[in-house]
């Protein structure tokens, strides 16, 4: 009985090990009546054919085991979806910012704006957006003056659709351009004329919100099915408007954004600028990586979103970005507390005016003590002096103590700063 079990072997699902176990298990089952194991045969094509076949349905079946656990995920979509359970949500990519020195070379009569959305050209044709409206008053204008102004790299898209009425609707977003990316933080929604609020999740309630879904081929913009988040009544016009930028690959160098994408043109009168970047751009970065999401998750998760230990403000320090400044490269939790809430500090106070008291003390008997008890008066003070002395030299002893360990921390902190920059650099 024991020899008709059939041996399972598991980690051998391969196309190889497959055809020999068929194979194998042929010349012992059927060796009476099957003998034609030529490679030409009928027989072995079948045979290969399953073991294809098999090995094929193996590679799936291992794929779909994988993609089941946070911990062995290796598609996208999978740690999206995965993460997404636990309340976290997988960033997007964010674009560099940089600061834009801008010189209007003539003087005009009025003001000139250069508004929130103008675009300058960067190297390799990036395209560089104003990030807040910046006036150039008349005594602000001229050869000899310029303003810095603040830039993102990326371009503003808006697409329109328009609600079917039907509960969790997703609209793919099909316009980004090949290469970039939709930019975490820079997506708005207008449906029917309101405003929508983005949240990572779709959160409990019936209000106006929308989740994007970044890290989906393509992007995508979801709604609620009026538990979670509400549903756009039927026939409203959805208008999303995001920022599609480059990310990683979209850095610029020092002076390297020198001209317009088009002219800039205020009352009818085309205004000639002078543009230059005196520095590189900042911050640039691709949507989140599979790695870093797999760690950030689970303490995300279980810092329920209050920074309460040094773990917790890690986790959520570390997974923050902004869609103008980036990502934070590097999270350290210091506790910083003010003398009032320190109580080594307050002990330390407490013993400098206990010191104190005690002078205090002895000079107020000496003032008032007749002629014949100053002396022994004042060897009180001097027993007393002695004694503060003392007291502020073991204060003096730990308070270099503190400065040591404080000066320990500051060079950790720089350490690790400069290691985030020679990361990023490299």
């Amino acid at each position: 009985m024991a020899n008709s079990i059939n041996t399972a072997l598991y980690s051998g699902l391969d196309f190889d090990t497959l055809n020999d176990d068929l194979r194998a298990h042929i010349q012992v089952k059927f060796a009476a009546s099957f003998n034609d194991f030529a490679l030409s045969s009928l027989g072995i094509m079948l045979l290969d054919l399953s073991a294809f076949g098999l090995d094929v349905l193996a590679f799936y079946l291992d794929r779909r085991a994988t993609d089941t656990y946070l911990a062995t995920a290796r598609t996208r979509k999978s740690v999206a979806r995965l993460t997404r359970q636990l309340g976290y949500k997988m960033g997007g990519a964010v674009a560099s910012s940089v600061a834009v020195y801008v010189t209007v070379d003539e003087v005009f009569a009025f003001n000139v704006p250069v508004p929130k959305g103008f675009q300058f050209y960067g190297p390799n044709k990036l395209i560089f957006e104003v990030a807040e409206t910046t006036v150039f008053t008349p005594a602000e204008q001229g050869p000899t003056n310029r303003k810095a102004v603040s830039c993102y790299e990326g371009e503003t898209i808006t697409e329109s659709f328009v609600s079917d009425g039907t509960s969790a609707q997703v609209f793919e977003l099909r316009k980004v351009p090949d290469g970039k990316f939709v930019v975490e933080g820079a997506v708005e929604c207008v449906v029917a004329g309101l405003d929508w609020s983005p949240v990572d999740l779709l959160e409990y309630g019936a209000t106006n919100q929308f989740e994007v879904g970044f890290n989906d081929d393509p992007p995508t913009v979801r709604f609620g099915d009026g538990i979670s988040g509400n549903i756009p009544t039927a026939g409203a016009a959805i208008d999303i408007t995001y920022v599609a930028s480059m990310g990683k690959a979209g850095m610029a160098t020092e002076g390297s954004i020198t001209s317009e994408v088009r002219p800039l043109v205020v009352a009818f009168t085309t205004i000639p600028l002078t543009i230059t970047n005196q520095e590189a751009s900042v911050g640039g970065d691709d949507r989140e990586t599979l790695s870093s999401a797999k760690a950030f998750a689970p303490m995300v998760w279980k810092s329920r979103k209050v920074a309460v230990v040094g773990e917790d403000y890690e986790a959520l320090a570390g997974s923050y970005a902004d869609a103008l400044f980036g990502r934070v490269a590097v999270a350290r939790a210091i506790s910083a507390r003010s003398a009032a809430s320190d109580l080594t500090v307050q002990n330390y106070m407490t013993d400098i005016l206990d010191a104190i008291a005690v002078v205090s003390t002895a000079l107020d008997t000496a003032l008032n003590a007749t002629t014949g008890v100053i002396p022994v008066a004042l060897d009180a003070i001097d027993t007393a002096v002695l004694d503060s002395t003392t007291t502020l030299t073991a204060l003096a002893g730990r308070m270099g103590t503190i400065q040591t360990r404080a000066n320990t921390v500051i060079t950790e902190t720089r350490t690790a700063k400069n290691g985030s920059t020679i990361c990023r650099t490299q």
